[in-house]
């Protein structure tokens, strides 16, 4: 049990250099400086020289699917957020043509839409 809890602190650290010198260099140096290092440092060192060319390719391709995951998250956020900001001015767009006190261009303009979108919610209404 203390040896399974000691391998995943060792881990966190490795991942943790891992991190720390890719702000620093490119990821490839980074994991291979990272290796290099936990070995001087007796962190996984048995492990490490090893595994050396397995650990490396593996958290590089680990570490290139988080960041290409992080990276689709985020797209698929600021899709959202589009998509939700204009729902929300079709909304409110709608809502002002039914008050009858504005004209299509004033709508368009307070709603950052084009005249011919208020033109469709207005046929729609």
């Amino acid at each position: 049990m203390k040896k399974h809890i000691l391998y995943n602190l060792y881990g966190t650290f490795y991942v943790a250099k891992v991190r720390f010198l890719a702000e620093q260099m490119p990821l490839d140096d980074a994991v291979q400086k990272a290796v290099t290092e936990c070995i001087q440092e007796n962190i996984l060192a048995d492990f490490l020289r090893k595994n050396q060319a397995e650990v490396i390719a593996m958290s590089i391709f680990e570490y290139d699917k988080v960041e290409e995951e992080k990276k689709l998250r985020k797209a698929e956020f600021d899709a959202g957020v589009e998509q939700g900001l204009k729902q929300a001015s079709t909304d409110t767009a709608l809502r002002l043509l039914k008050t009858g006190k504005f004209d299509a261009k004033e709508i368009a303009k307070l709603c950052n839409l084009s005249i011919e979108e208020v033109n469709q919610l207005n046929n729609q209404k």
